[in-house]
């Protein structure tokens, strides 16, 4: 019984040391004074490639003459914007769906089965940003009906993101430090960073319908295409302990 009550009085002990190094850990967490700062910078660079998304559509009332005429369309395509990409880039589907089209009747009160709608879209991505146009021109003057995203993008981000983050961090301890002395403090240290690296999307639309059939009907297409710059922002948020 003694040496039951010796454990327990270890154990309460053991228990009592531990409230009191929690109770100073929270009093310090309560007194810990901090400043936060926000920094924020980006690059800009021309970009080195892009991705076109080329689309065929096709319709008829079979399933099968939707597919067949999808399909002689669609090799041409592929065929005229290989020759222009000359092994520099590649094509590859990206989807394909066959669909059915139903029209409402207004006298039977239901939808009626009018035939079928074939779409099939490539991606096509390569570095010779100059020919964007003309990969343009040529899809649409082999049968492409839909040009879905024209994006341009640099190959590797990795170098404008690390300079735009330098220079997000030396704007962040710049303002902490302008802050401090403003309120007659010092910075001690740093408790927590945060950075973020991200990329402008540029992305452009090329609209079908009526575009597409002036387009195959001018003799020598000529779409204008301005890549313009790709621009990396880089964002840090610091945390500093401050002091007197």
């Amino acid at each position: 019984m003694k040496r039951l009550f010796m454990v327990s009085a270890v154990i309460f002990s053991v228990f009592l040391a531990a409230v009191s190094r929690a109770d100073d850990v929270m009093e310090k967490g309560a007194d810990e004074r901090t400043l936060t700062a926000m920094g924020s910078a980006y690059e800009e660079k021309a970009p080195d490639s892009v991705v076109i998304e080329i689309a065929v559509e096709t319709a008829s009332k079979t399933a099968i003459e939707a597919v067949a005429e999808n399909s002689v369309k669609t090799g041409r395509v592929i065929e005229a914007v290989k020759k222009r990409l000359d092994g520099d880039g590649s094509i590859k589907t990206s989807s394909y769906n066959v669909q059915p089209v139903y029209e409402y009747d207004k006298l039977k009160r239901k939808d009626i089965l009018t035939g079928f709608r074939v779409a099939n879209q490539v991606i096509v991505k390569t570095k010779k940003i100059s020919a964007a146009g003309e990969i343009i021109d040529d899809a649409v003057k082999s049968g492409a009906n839909r040009i879905n995203g024209l994006r341009f993008f640099v190959s590797d981000e990795s170098d404008l993101c690390a300079s735009a983050l330098t220079k997000a961090s030396e704007s962040a301890k710049a303002i902490a430090s302008a802050t401090a002395k403003a309120m007659s403090v010092r910075l001690k240290g740093i408790k927590h960073i945060a950075p973020y690296c991200g990329v402008e999307q540029q992305r452009t639309f090329y609209q079908a319908g009526s575009d597409i059939a002036a387009l195959k009907a001018r003799e020598t297409p000529q779409t204008p295409v301005e890549p313009g710059a790709i621009k990396v922002s880089g964002t840090v948020n610091v945390t500093f302990y401050i002091g007197d």
